[in-house]
């Protein structure tokens, strides 16, 4: 009886760490905006999957990027539970985020709010 509760309560932290996860990748992406036209960034972290040199921020090359990358983390760097986790921008300088938890649970933002289908 126990166990499941373990069980259910892990699931729902997370759950919980992967939305927070989602959050600090919006801010990233926000934050390295360009403060002169307002566009999106790489936030000078490049585009590789586990690109970490610090530089000034450059113009977005690629359509996609880890959301732990626009953290300045490796790739890897992710939360217990989250597989894989990808923000797509698109072409009028707005961007999606898609997290996919182990369980293949998915949460996304939409430039408007976080959801869980």
């Amino acid at each position: 009886m126990l166990i499941p509760n373990l069980l259910a309560a892990r699931t729902k932290a997370n759950e919980s760490a992967a939305q927070s996860f989602i959050r600090n990748t919006i801010t990233a992406v926000e934050t390295n905006r360009d403060s002169v036209s307002g566009k999106l960034t790489d936030g000078g972290w490049g585009t590789g999957a586990d690109a970490t040199a610090k530089a000034a921020p450059a113009a977005l090359v690629s359509t996609t990027q880890p959301c732990a990358t626009a953290q300045g983390k490796a790739a890897a760097d992710r939360p217990a539970g989250v597989k894989t986790c990808v923000i797509t921008i698109g072409a009028a300088d707005n961007y999606t985020i898609a997290l996919v938890m182990d369980s293949n649970k998915t949460f996304s933002y939409d430039g408007t709010k976080i959801a869980s289908p």
